[in-house]
C-alpha cells in the first residue's frame, strides 16, 4: 500500500497544496495523511475571514485529494474548536489523535485506525506535540484536554501491536535531536521525536510542526521523515510485509482549480489599505538586527499607541520584507503572517536585559563581518525570535562574551507595562522568563486585525524610531 503525507501546508493553497494535489494520483491501495497546520500563514486565512466564505477554501482541496486521515497541528485550533470541526466535516476525513480529549462530543476524535491491504494490517495512530497549551490561546482550547506525547504514544504502540502488523506514528512535532547529526534543536517538550525513535518502536515516524526537511531516513528500528513547510514537499511511501520505502517530492507546478476563487484572491491581496508618506525597505534580515528597521518601528509605535504600554516590542523576519507608500494586503500579510494577539505584562530592568542579551546572540563576527548565527538558521530559520524594542534605549557590544553584549540599556522607570505577542509572552522562542511575569491584559484581536485597522484610519502616518542604537563590533 501507498502512504501520501503533507503537513504544514500552513494555507500555502495556491503555492502548495494545489500543487501537490496535482502531482499524485489515489487508488484503492493510497492512504492521503495530513500531519497538521493548514491553518494561518497565509494571507488566504484573512482572505476568508474578510470576505465571510463559509468554507475553508484549503478542506475543499483536500477533500478533492481524497484526505483519509488528518491528524490537527496547534494551528488548527487557531478558529477554536468550532474551526477545526468545520474544517474536518469539509475535508470528509478522520480526525486522528491519541493525545487529545474533548467534552464537544461532535469533536470526533479517534485515538487510532487500523487499515487492512490485501490482507496486510496497518495501524495508525496521532499525536500533537504537549506543548499545545503554550502555543495556543486558552480560549481556542476551550473543553480540550492535551496528554503527554510520549506517554501516549507509547500506550498506544501496544495497542496497535496486538492488533496490526505496521504500526504507524503521525507526531505534530518535531526532533529535540537532530537525528542527521545530532545536534540538539529543543531543550522542551515542545520536540521529541528523537526520544520516540528512541525508545519506541514505530515502525514508521512521521513528523511535522518544526518546518525542517528530514528525508526518508532510519533511526534504532523506525524509519521517520519530515516535509518542510508551505507544501514545498510531500512524502510518498510505500509499504508491503517485509519492507517500507519512502521519498519527500517537490510538487509540479499546475493550473490552479478554482481559477474564480484565485483571481478573486489576487485582486484582493493587491488591494490598497493604508498609505505612507513614503516606502519602507527592503529591509534585509542582517539589517534589521543591526540597524533597526522602519516596519518594525512602525508595529511598535502602534502596539503602544493603542495599548498605552510604556514598552514595546517587534519581532525581526525571516524574509526580506517591505512596504510600499500604497500599503497592500499582500505586502503587510508577508510581513504578519500570523494571528498573533497582543499581551502586556510587568517587567523590570532585569527581565529586559535577558531578554536583550537573549537577541545579541544572534549576531556574531565571522571575517571581521557581522552575520547571523547559524544556531539561529539551521536546520531551522528562526529569526523571528531576534526582537526590537520601543521606549527603552539600548546598544549590542559584540566584542563582549554572548550574555554580556547589551549596552547603554535605559529604562524609563523601576516597572514597565510591556507589550508584545502572545507567543513571545508565553515564553516561547527562548524567552522562559517572560511566560513566569505578571499578565495584564491579552487584547481580542490579533495583530493582522489591529495593524490593518490602523492603516484604514490614518493616512500618512507619522511615528518615532525605536531605541535600539545599533551594533558594535571593537
Amino acid at each position: 500500500m501507498k502512504i501520501i503525507f503533507t503537513s504544514d501546508t500552513h494555507n500555502n493553497l495556491f503555492g502548495g497544496l494545489e500543487k501537490i494535489k496535482a502531482s499524485i494520483k489515489k487508488d484503492d491501495e493510497t492512504i492521503i495523511i495530513d500531519g497538521g497546520d493548514s491553518f494561518s500563514g497565509s494571507p488566504l486565512d484573512y482572505f476568508t475571514k474578510d470576505k465571510n466564505l463559509n468554507y475553508y477554501p484549503q478542506a475543499q482541496v483536500f477533500k478533492e485529494m481524497g484526505l483519509d486521515i488528518a491528524v490537527p497541528g496547534n494551528h488548527d485550533f487557531d478558529d477554536g474548536v468550532e474551526g477545526i470541526k468545520c474544517f474536518i466535516k469539509q475535508t470528509g476525513a478522520k480526525l486522528l489523535c491519541a493525545n487529545l480529549t474533548s467534552k464537544d462530543s461532535e469533536l470526533d476524535i479517534n485515538n487510532h485506525l487500523i487499515y487492512t491491504f490485501n490482507g496486510l494490517k496497518i495501524g495508525f495512530t496521532g499525536i500533537i506535540t504537549d506543548y499545545l497549551e503554550n502555543i495556543q490561546k486558552k480560549e481556542n482550547l476551550e473543553g480540550i484536554e492535551v496528554l503527554p506525547a510520549l506517554k501516549t504514544a507509547r500506550k498506544e504502540l501496544e495497542i496497535l501491536k496486538q492488533n496490526a502488523d505496521i504500526t504507524v506514528l503521525i507526531y505534530h512535532g518535531g526532533y529535540e535531536i537532530d537525528p542527521r547529526n545530532m545536534e540538539v534543536l529543543s531543550t522542551t517538550t515542545e520536540h521529541q521525536g528523537y526520544r520516540i525513535l528512541k525508545e519506541l518502536d514505530y515502525d514508521l515516524v512521521l513528523t511535522a510542526h518544526q518546518h525542517i526537511v528530514v528525508p526518508f531516513t532510519k533511526v534504532g528500528s523506525s524509519y521517520t521523515l519530515q516535509c518542510g513547510f508551505n507544501g514545498n514537499r510531500y512524502a510518498e511511501l510505500e509499504i508491503d510485509k517485509d519492507t517500507i520505502t519512502g521519498e519527500l517530492k517537490t510538487p509540479k507546478d499546475c493550473n490552479c482549480t478554482d481559477n474564480k476563487l484565485k483571481d478573486e484572491y489576487e485582486s484582493w491581496l493587491d488591494s490598497q489599505i493604508g498609505t505612507l508618506s513614503s516606502p519602507l525597505g527592503p529591509y534585509e534580515p542582517i539589517d534589521v538586527m543591526t540597524k533597526g528597521c522602519g516596519i518594525v518601528d512602525l508595529v511598535n509605535y502602534i502596539q503602544k499607541e493603542l495599548t498605552g504600554a510604556d514598552i514595546s516590542l517587534t519581532s525581526a523576519f525571516n524574509t526580506t520584507v517591505a512596504l510600499s507608500r500604497k500599503v497592500t494586503y499582500r505586502e503587510l500579510l508577508k510581513c504578519f503572517p500570523f494571528p498573533n494577539y497582543l499581551v502586556l505584562k510587568w517587567v523590570d530592568e532585569k527581565t529586559i536585559r535577558m531578554a536583550l542579551e537573549k537577541a545579541a546572540s544572534f549576531l556574531e563576527i565571522e571575517n571581521g563581518n557581522i552575520v547571523i548565527s547559524k544556531k539561529y538558521t539551521e536546520p531551522l530559520l528562526q529569526l523571528f525570535n531576534f526582537d526590537i524594542y520601543m521606549g527603552i534605549e539600548y546598544s549590542f557590544d559584540l566584542s563582549k562574551p554572548v550574555g554580556q553584549r547589551v549596552a547603554g540599556l535605559k529604562v524609563p522607570k523601576e516597572k514597565l507595562l510591556l507589550v508584545m505577542s502572545d507567543y513571545r509572552g508565553s515564553g516561547n522562542g527562548g524567552y522562559p522568563f517572560f511566560k513566569e511575569t505578571e499578565t495584564v491584559k491579552i487584547t481580542d484581536k490579533s495583530i493582522q486585525d489591529l495593524l490593518i485597522g490602523f492603516f484604514k484610519e490614518n493616512k500618512e502616518p507619522v511615528w518615532p524610531m525605536s531605541g535600539f542604537k545599533g551594533v558594535k563590533t571593537i
